[in-house]
């Protein structure tokens, strides 16, 4: 081989190798940013949670009602709703409360499918409030099924709550 065709072949070589590390570090720092940005845009949605008086009014009712000791209670809230009666002091319907956590819960688990928000840190926050929600509403997530019609209300967040039950 001749040095005329050995130093560009180790230029171009060399070319290629400092690419392919640019490259590597680039998707290396990607990948980075986007999971500090879950972890950022988590802490946020958790909490946000804490200034949200919608939320945290929302909140007090329900846990109030699962104090109460009656497993049908949100049910039974659900149909007098409907019937146009029981709001508490501030106007909000145990059945209304219940409907906005669980929104809440969805659009979590909606998040967290999409790649948005952070799984590990919504679990070691959540999970066992997640299982527990899931366990007190279940016969209110059947109850609007049946009475709407649409089996897929709530879905995300029943086909998430089972599965960290199940872990």
């Amino acid at each position: 081989m001749t040095d005329a065709f050995i130093g560009p072949l180790i230029t171009a070589t060399a070319i290629l190798i400092s690419a392919t590390i640019a490259i590597a570090i680039a998707v290396y720092n990607y990948k980075w940013a986007t999971n500090e940005a879950r972890k950022r845009a988590t802490f946020e949605h958790i909490n946000s949670k804490n200034w949200n008086s919608d939320y945290l009014k929302a909140k007090i009712v329900y846990l109030a009602a699962l104090n109460a000791g009656d497993p049908n209670i949100i049910v039974k809230s659900a149909i007098s709703h409907q019937e146009g009666s029981t709001n508490d002091d501030d106007g909000l319907s145990l059945a209304s409360a219940t409907r906005l956590i669980l929104n809440d819960y969805e659009t979590l688990f909606i998040a967290i499918e999409g790649g948005i928000l952070d799984v590990n840190i919504v679990k070691s926050w959540h999970k066992n409030t997640i299982i527990k929600d899931y366990q007190s509403t279940k016969s209110y997530i059947d109850w609007v099924r049946n009475h709407t019609g649409n089996q897929s209300i709530f879905e995300v967040f029943e086909r998430n709550a089972l599965k960290w039950m199940a872990a």
